[in-house]
């Protein structure tokens, strides 16, 4: 029997993400957020105003 285990880093604590302003932490990623009256530009760590 076999376990396969591996470590997730959170890119946003170790702020590796380059988020311009919320970064959520995903298994093995991450994804930057917008606030409100902003959206994800298309380099998908930026933010621009709506």
């Amino acid at each position: 029997m076999y376990a396969t285990f591996f470590i997730d880093i959170d890119e946003c604590l170790a702020e590796t993400s380059g988020c311009e302003h919320y970064c959520i932490n995903t298994l093995g990623s991450y994804e930057c957020f917008c606030p409100k009256g902003f959206r994800l530009n298309h380099d998908k760590h930026s933010c621009i105003c709506e």
